[in-house]
Order: structure tokens, then sequence, then C-alpha cells
């Protein structure tokens, strides 16, 4: 698990971003206790949906669209290797491989996502 401060250091995500992914339910953070004053603490597979989901945003994915992807994506077994594409839906489905209507395909090592050919 990292701490916010370890996933905005190594991720690249600033603290905004994550703070936004975290408070509209995108990316879900484990806490010490209710409230605030409690560090929030993200498992693996949030930091993955973390990043994938921010690299979905800056390229204009909605908020509803987003909670499908990191929905789905919580889906895929966390001891596997991810795909090297994701390909994503425009209504925010999740593929491993490539669909019709496909919105975007986010490299997963990489800090891109490319538009779906028109």
């Amino acid at each position: 698990m990292l701490t916010a401060s370890e996933l905005v250091e190594s991720s690249g995500l600033t603290y905004r971003q994550l703070d936004y992914l975290s408070s509209n339910g995108i990316v879900l953070a484990h806490t010490g206790g209710p409230g605030s004053g409690f560090p929030r603490r993200y498992p693996g597979i949030e930091v993955r949906i973390a990043l994938i989901c921010a690299r979905l945003r800056r390229v204009g994915a909605r908020n509803d669209v987003l909670l499908r992807v990191a929905e789905q994506l919580r889906r895929l077994p966390e001891d596997t290797d991810w795909p090297d594409r994701i390909y994503v839906t425009e209504s925010g489905g999740v593929a491993t491989r490539p669909v019709s209507d496909v919105g975007w395909i986010v490299r997963a090592r990489e800090d891109v996502v490319e538009p779906a050919a028109a």
C-alpha cells in the first residue's frame, strides 16, 4: 500500500488529481478511521486505477465513464500481469483486446492514451 504522498511522488499525479479521483469515488483509499486526520493509503489495484483514470480524465473522459472503468478494472485479477493495452469504450467499457466501439486505448505501462482511429 502507498500513502497519498508516496503515490503522488511515484506516479506524477498531483495531490489535486488524486484528491479529485478519491473524492469522486473513482479511486478507493483505506483510511485509519472516519473523518479527517487519517492518512489515505492506496492498495496496488487502486494505484493502477488512479494512473489509468487520471490519464483518461486528461483526454476528456467524464466521471461516469471513469467510475465504470474503475469498477471493471477492479474485476481483473490483481495477481496477474495486466495487458500492455487496455481498450476503453466511450461508455466506460473495458476490454483487453480491440473492440468495435473503442474510444481510447490506454497503454497501461506508459503515460499514453491514444484516441481510437476514426
